[in-house]
């Protein structure tokens, strides 16, 4: 909540604007686990009910960034091949990076904000479990990327090359707001943790020991 209020995910407005774009949002609390199934944190999201979203009225198409999993698979073997530094960076409340671009409208519930129950607030970012979320946070990051001077993969959208002047090419693959960063060397890794987090509020996970339900065991 704290982080809501802070980047200023939605504003106040009146009861009686809401209409029919009202979706209603709700706390929702998780544990994560890595890959040998072991908690590693607890997670807290202010969320939607995207079952209260109308297609064509509330929200258009639906994705999120998702890597094939022969990229994966070709990334970490050449990686391995040629001994590469491969780290993980995770983007924080990464969907609240991006603008809502539909109209909706939230009524926080009273255990969250007691003083708020007569108000309704329209979002102004993509708040998780909105069916467009993962879409405008998706479009966002290509945007940054580009920005950088990354290209994307005629192969896969979600695996970038990024030419760095001194340390030579970099690959980013993406999944949803996972950065696996791979380069022959750290400094070139480095370079690139720190463009992004320029960019983004960023946490360093350092040499990756875990993706989308894989162990990375290094090797000598």
């Amino acid at each position: 909540m704290e982080a809501n209020k802070k980047l200023g995910t939605w504003s106040k407005t009146k009861l009686n604007t809401m209409k029919h774009k009202a979706v209603i949002f709700c706390s929702v609390f998780d544990i994560k686990h890595d890959a040998e199934g072991k908690m590693t944190s607890y997670k807290a999201r202010f969320v939607a009910q995207d079952f209260k979203q109308v297609p064509g009225g509330t929200f258009d198409e639906t994705w999120a960034p998702g890597p094939k999993a022969a990229t994966t698979i070709s990334l970490f073997a050449v990686a391995a091949a040629k001994s590469w530094e491969v780290h993980d960076v995770d983007v924080k409340t990464a969907f609240l990076n991006a603008n809502l671009e539909k109209e909706l409208y939230i009524k926080p519930s009273d255990s969250i904000e007691p003083e708020r129950m007569e108000k309704m607030g329209r979002p102004n970012l993509a708040l998780y479990r909105k069916k467009q979320a993962g879409r405008l946070w998706g479009t966002k990051l290509e945007k940054e990327l580009k920005g950088l001077g990354a290209v994307r993969s005629k192969v896969d959208p979600c695996l970038y090359e990024w030419h760095h002047p001194v340390h030579g090419s970099v690959f980013i693959l993406l999944y949803v707001d996972d950065l696996i960063v791979a380069e022959e060397k750290l400094a070139g890794v480095d370079a690139f943790k720190r463009s992004v987090s320029a960019m983004f509020d960023v946490r360093d996970m350092g040499e990756v020991y875990d993706f989308i339900g894989m162990k990375v065991i290094a090797t000598a």
